[in-house]
């Protein structure tokens, strides 16, 4: 025979029933709608109202944008009649004709002025 020890069987653990699951209903709330409501009636009534104030800045701007295109259309137009006049003047012809109604004459040679002494060269 063995010395062994004796060996005794682990206790089983007992098992506990649990009671059966049950549906729990939550508290009723009893509060009234209208707060909910109003406050989603008014956040409509601003984005409206919101609305309507962007469309009419909008429109103001766009007309103010149309009057300030038409005047740089004028003023365009003007800029190229004073541009083109301006060459008119510029003009060789022009220029010569005017001389003569100043009393200018052509001159013959070029001549220059000579600044050490003040003497005139050339021309000749």
């Amino acid at each position: 025979m063995s010395v062994a020890p004796l060996r005794t069987a682990a206790p089983r653990p007992t098992v506990r029933r649990r009671p059966p699951l049950q549906v729990v209903r939550g508290a009723k709330h009893e509060g009234s709608r209208a707060p909910f409501l109003g406050l989603c009636a008014a956040i409509l009534i601003a984005a409206l109202l919101g609305a309507l104030a962007i469309n009419t800045v909008m429109a103001a701007t766009s007309h103010a944008m149309s009057a300030k295109q038409a005047q740089v259309t004028e003023l365009t137009a003007e800029v190229d009649a004073l541009r083109s006049e301006l060459e008119l003047v510029r003009a060789p012809a022009s220029v010569m004709a005017r001389a003569e109604r100043l009393g200018l004459t052509p001159s013959e040679g070029i001549q220059y002025v000579r600044l050490a002494d003040g003497r005139v060269v050339g021309g000749e």
